[in-house]
């Protein structure tokens, strides 16, 4: 094994004194289940003003509580400081993301008939206010997204390797693979419930993002890289379809 491959298998809550057991990690995952069940609720059934922000803090609270309520001592293990290299990396991993990105969307353009994201492609026809109001509630959604993704990863990772008894590179790559496909399918409604584009589209966006978290083993860099891309792309949206 690699040294690049030992370095994206030390993943935490999987070595003392953090070793979370099976039961944990299960009501940890039953915490992300039902923070996607409560935005996507009000997001596709409530549809009342007010209530969709609401989910969006109760989504991106409700599993990082669960975290601390489970591991009081070492909740941090997700999180490595804030510093002026893990902010470079923000940008610069958030800068590559899109850029690739741009180039996957293009090609996937070229052979298949995709559908637009609804919600971004009105951005433009929105007030300033409104405008800013939403790129302000993206940020907790777009950290939440990282939370309710990773949290199942390294999950599914400890499963297969401390239960199964996967080797490591095998547990991390289909752990990986599992995370991006979950990631891709809440995202159906989306985009219309294309469930080729999502898991070709979102979930190669997700491969990229859960490599972010791998290679820094900091949730605040993927998180910043998240949101610097989907910023990006919400900007470039609106200079698009402005009238």
């Amino acid at each position: 094994m690699t040294k690049l491959d030992n370095t994206l298998t030390m993943l935490p809550y999987n070595s003392p004194p953090t070793v979370l057991s099976l039961k944990r990690w299960g009501v940890l995952c039953l915490s992300v289940l039902l923070s996607v069940a409560i935005l996507m609720g009000a997001n596709l059934v409530i549809k009342l003003p007010l209530i969709d922000k609401f989910a969006i803090v109760i989504f991106t609270v409700l599993p990082i509580c669960t975290l601390i309520w489970l591991t009081p001592d070492s909740a941090k293990s997700l999180f490595r400081k804030i510093n002026r290299h893990a902010i470079a990396q923000m940008f610069g991993y958030g800068l590559l993301v899109f850029a690739i990105s741009i180039l996957s969307s293009y090609l996937m353009l070229q052979v298949l008939d995709t559908v637009p994201n609804q919600t971004v492609n009105k951005l433009a026809e929105l007030a300033t206010i409104d405008k800013a109001l939403f790129f302000l509630f993206s940020i907790p959604q777009l950290f939440g997204e990282e939370v309710i993704t990773i949290i199942p990863l390294i999950a599914i990772f400890y499963f297969l390797n401390q239960h199964v008894k996967w080797p490591r590179s095998t547990s991390l790559f289909s752990a990986w693979v599992i995370s991006s496909v979950w990631f891709a399918l809440i995202h159906l409604p989306t985009y219309q419930w294309h469930l080729v584009q999502v898991l070709f589209g979102v979930g190669f966006a997700r491969v990229m993002l859960t490599f972010i978290y791998l290679r820094t083993k900091n949730l605040w860099v993927s998180a910043g890289a998240h949101i610097i891309n989907d910023w990006l792309m919400f900007s470039l949206s609106i200079l698009l379809t402005a009238k």
